[in-house]
């Protein structure tokens, strides 16, 4: 929130004033029309607006029996879209980060016909936990980290959205034994 200071200004709005764009200089109805970054990177009918699930911090677990449980991964998010013939991962940003898991995109495109999955890229350390560090310097292509990916959830399958559905019938309709699943290029 800006406090009161000699620039401040009462009554009026900022739009109508300075309608254009602070970043492109541009008035919304310029830019109305046009598709978004992932609205291209999405181009046949597969729906745009999917979101990786997030950890959500609690102190203690929900209690009962209709509760599946994950463990907190330290890694990167990713929403894994697969067709034939091609495979993007994309962060939950939008970035399409496909280029710097390569080993990970050209294993993923076993998986037949078209999909997007929710997963998470991590490198595991010599004890089996992901290790942050490692996963960075994955990306520099060190050579001492090997990246696999955690598939967690079947968010649409060969035409049919699947959100809606509980989770139990999307793991099934993928087949359970993928749920833990780990990919290793």
């Amino acid at each position: 929130m800006k406090n009161r200071d000699r620039y401040s200004v009462s009554g009026g709005s900022i739009l109508d004033e300075k309608p254009a764009s602070v970043k492109t200089h541009r008035r919304i109805e310029d830019i109305g029309g046009e598709k978004t970054k992932k609205e291209k990177q999405w181009p046949d009918s597969m729906p745009t607006d999917f979101r990786p699930q997030l950890a959500t911090w609690t102190a203690h677990p929900p209690a009962g029996e209709d509760w599946l449980h994950e463990v907190k991964l330290d890694g990167y998010r990713l929403l894994i879209r697969v067709q034939p013939g091609k495979v993007q991962l994309i962060t939950r940003g939008g970035e399409d980060w496909t280029h710097r898991f390569p080993r990970l995109a050209k294993e993923l495109a076993h998986i037949p016909g078209r999909a997007v999955l929710d997963g998470e890229v991590v490198v595991l350390d010599e004890q089996g936990r992901s290790h942050f560090q490692l996963l960075q310097n994955a990306w520099k292509n060190d050579g001492k980290a090997d990246p696999v990916i955690f598939l967690f959830d079947l968010l649409y399958r060969d035409g049919k959205d699947l959100r809606d559905e509980p989770l139990i019938e999307r793991e099934s309709s993928f087949g359970r034994s993928w749920r833990n699943w780990i990919s290793r290029a």
